[in-house]
């Protein structure tokens, strides 16, 4: 019955991304047209932590400071849609709000109210993923999810390695990447964390419908592994349905199915970009630290939007 209302009431469109030509290149040189983009994947980790400050638990988990206003710039200008900024109102101005290493340094002062600690680079993977849950020390245990974020660019921790010659790229992984921070000092680990300047915020999960899915999304809903999908919202409205076609590779297998755009990310941007939803526990982690594979995208539009598209493309 879903299937055959998506057929009847849908229509499947190609999703593409066109290249400008360099500033140099001829002047018979054309736009390239890309039809495949990259999909990574995500989850919701378990780690070890505690409600005191000890010497293994020294990296506090915020929740979300009271100052924090986090500005939809598409409710403004619709030109901007799916843009957003982030900072707190000072002298009448909205000012930025602080990066990574000055939250690190105490820059919340009062307003920082600690949710529990964690180990510094279990709270950074913590951050990326955007939610997990703790096993609490003396028992117990928090379901923790995303509540915001210090409005900062979100700068890729692999590329600062690739960069630096610490690692190559065909190497970065989550794996990779926890690896090298767990052996590196203790100043060059903090280095790495905060070379990253976005700093997430979170929250409780305590009243969550059914305990068997995934945390909320960024459009409300529990995430289902495997078909719920991270997008640029600059793109994609939070609920839309999209096709998702990643062919064999590498002894891998293809994946084509529906998923649902439930959630978005500091480092999805662009038209063809996902963010797969693969579960919570080691596992999923596995599978969604090693996942980069490229593919299309479809987005199932209503059959009348559709017809418009296709009208103001002539017919295409």
């Amino acid at each position: 019955a879903a299937r055959a209302f998506f057929e009847q009431y849908f229509r499947p469109v190609r999703v593409s991304a066109t290249r400008a030509p360099k500033p140099d290149a001829p002047p018979f040189f054309r736009r390239r047209v890309d039809r495949s983009g990259l999909f990574t994947g995500y989850f919701e980790p378990v780690f070890s932590a505690s409600l005191g400050r000890t010497g293994k638990y020294s990296a506090a988990l915020y929740q979300r400071p009271d100052d924090l206003v986090m500005v939809d710039l598409g409710a403004f200008r619709p030109n901007l849609a799916g843009e957003r900024i982030a900072g707190y109102v000072a002298g009448g101005a909205l000012v930025p709000y602080p990066d990574h290493r000055a939250i690190d340094e105490g820059a919340l002062g009062s307003r920082g109210r600690v949710i529990a600690w964690l180990d510094p680079n279990d709270l950074f993977f913590l951050q990326i993923q955007g939610s997990g849950r703790l096993m609490l020390a003396g028992g117990g245990d928090l379901r923790v999810g995303y509540d915001g974020q210090n409005g900062q660019p979100y700068t890729a921790v692999g590329r600062v390695l690739v960069d630096k010659g610490a690692m190559r790229r065909e190497d970065v992984s989550m794996q990779s990447i926890r690896a090298w921070l767990d052996a590196a000092p203790r100043d060059a680990a903090r280095g790495l964390r905060e070379a990253n300047a976005s700093y997430v915020f979170f929250k409780v999960l305590d009243d969550l419908p059914d305990p068997n899915l995934g945390p909320l999304g960024a459009g409300g809903a529990q995430l289902t592994p495997g078909r719920s999908l991270a997008v640029d919202r600059r793109f994609y409205p939070l609920g839309a349905p999209i096709w998702v076609s990643i062919p064999a590779s590498k002894g891998e297998e293809a994946m084509t199915r529906l998923f649902v755009a439930q959630d978005a990310g500091g480092a999805i941007k662009g038209p063809i970009r996902g963010d797969i939803f693969f579960g919570s526990g080691e596992q999923a982690g596995a599978k969604a630290g090693t996942f980069q594979r490229r593919g299309e995208m479809f987005a199932l539009i209503p059959t009348p939007v559709a017809a418009r598209l296709a009208l103001a493309r002539g017919g295409e």
